[in-house]
């Protein structure tokens, strides 16, 4: 699928969604992968879907982001541009003493060749929402987010407080083996594609714990060898 055919069947579901559900163009979450950042989706190796629970303010997650500024402030784009550093880093290199800070070399960093997709596609610009309120949307609108994530087609779906609903409503097959468990964080094997149970990117609880959380997302791919139960996987040296 090239980027025109993606930016037809992008907006036919969204159009689709919109109608059926009673969302709005002024309230509904534009996300996932712009059409202009398709060819750079296309080519990642590999392709990571955040999915995350809601958007908040101004922001449209179809367009990517910018890292800058310091960390305090700005978790959620540091943290999220860490974690994808990390997993394409050991994806080309499984052996690779890869760093939290690693990519402040290229800072500022745009990241445009990830997927970013709101469970919850209505945009009430709320700061916090249980997940109970996610799983009810998550329900609510299966149908349209199982489409949105097939036409991605996303290698790794790293799953942002998000595994429960995705594990209850929206795996690819009933077979949903373990690979690897950490700290209340998990590797999933879902058919051909890696699911990973991890914390939100907005954890505020400062550096410290953001290189916490990238310690046992290293952890899990490492030890867990994680890449090595998919087609898509290199083989480690």
């Amino acid at each position: 699928m090239n980027a025109t055919e993606y930016q037809t069947r992008i907006n036919e579901l969204f159009d689709r969604w919109k109608k059926a559900q009673g969302y709005t163009d002024e309230n509904f979450t534009v996300d996932g992968v712009a059409p202009e950042n398709w060819d750079k989706w296309n080519h990642s190796k590999p392709k990571i879907l955040f999915l995350l629970k809601e958007n908040w303010g101004d922001f449209e997650p179809q367009d990517g982001f910018t890292i800058k500024g310091d960390f305090e402030g700005h978790f959620f784009t540091w943290n999220i541009a860490r974690w994808r550093h990390l997993i394409q880093t050991l994806f080309s290199d499984f052996s690779a003493d890869v760093q939290p800070d690693d990519f402040h070399a290229k800072f500022p960093i745009v990241v445009e060749d990830c997927a970013l997709v709101e469970a919850k596609k209505i945009n009430e610009a709320q700061g916090t929402s249980s997940n109970i309120q996610i799983y009810e949307y998550v329900v609510k609108d299966k149908a349209y987010l199982k489409e949105q994530l097939d036409l991605l087609d996303p290698q790794i779906i790293l799953c942002c407080y998000t595994e429960n609903a995705y594990r209850q409503r929206l795996r690819l097959n009933d077979h949903y083996p373990e690979l690897i468990k950490k700290s209340n964080c998990g590797c999933y094997k879902d058919g051909n594609r890696l699911v990973i149970d991890f914390y939100h990117p907005s954890v505020r609880e400062g550096h410290t714990r953001s290189v916490e959380l990238f310690e046992i997302l290293k952890f899990m791919i490492k030890e867990g060898r994680v890449f090595e139960h998919f087609d898509w996987g290199k083989k480690p040296d």
